[in-house]
């Protein structure tokens, strides 16, 4: 196995293992959020309730975005295969244009004048495809961006909420022993003696 070899298993290693990380990262967000919803117990305490829809609006942006991102992911592989294909086609004209001879589908050769022309027209249609992709490229990244802030935000914003009921519940089962201890309180009696009265 040469080097390029190595290079090209290692990077679709790296993106599948990508791609298994983000599919996990958008099931986990919609598990939590689900969770939380069902095990919500809101308390006007301390603000606890303002934490606990942050949370579920937090991760559900946080999901939403990511499955956005998602869909413009197959459109920028589409899109990098359709340059390959045409940068593999200006290198075969260039070839052409140089002196080696180039044949068409149907068994035709190539003309210096077409191959100047489609030369030309896939010079300009890659660089449209490069600032395409480049746009695609920013659109995704600030969609991760999103996507990720709102889980961190969402995940934070549900700990508090939850840690702020755990609170209430201490502080309540606190006061309800003490006011049960002040309800009935200890009636110590003094000890009798046991010696005869002489």
């Amino acid at each position: 196995m040469n080097d390029i070899d190595a290079e090209n298993e290692n990077k679709v290693f790296a993106r599948n293992l990508s791609h298994k990380f983000e599919y996990y990262l958008i099931t986990l967000v919609f598990t939590i959020l689900g969770l939380s919803i069902q095990t919500s117990s809101l308390s006007v305490e301390h603000f606890q309730y303002v934490f606990e829809f942050l949370a579920w609006i937090s991760l559900l942006v946080a999901g939403l975005f990511g499955l956005w991102r998602f869909e413009y992911v197959p459109v920028t592989y589409r899109e990098y295969g359709q340059q390959q294909i045409e940068e593999k086609n200006l290198d075969a004209f260039n070839q052409g244009l140089g002196g080696r001879s180039i044949v068409k589908q149907n068994g035709e050769e190539w003309s210096a004048e077409e191959m100047k022309r489609a030369k030309d027209a896939l010079v300009v249609n890659i660089a449209e495809r490069k600032d395409k992709l480049g746009e695609l490229e920013s659109s995704i990244h600030l969609r991760y961006k999103i996507h990720r802030w709102a889980f961190i935000i969402g995940v934070v914003s549900l700990v508090i909420s939850r840690g702020i009921l755990g609170m209430d519940k201490i502080q309540a089962h606190s006061e309800k022993i003490t006011s049960s201890k002040s309800e009935n309180p200890i009636i110590r009696v003094p000890s009798v003696s046991q010696n005869p009265i002489k």
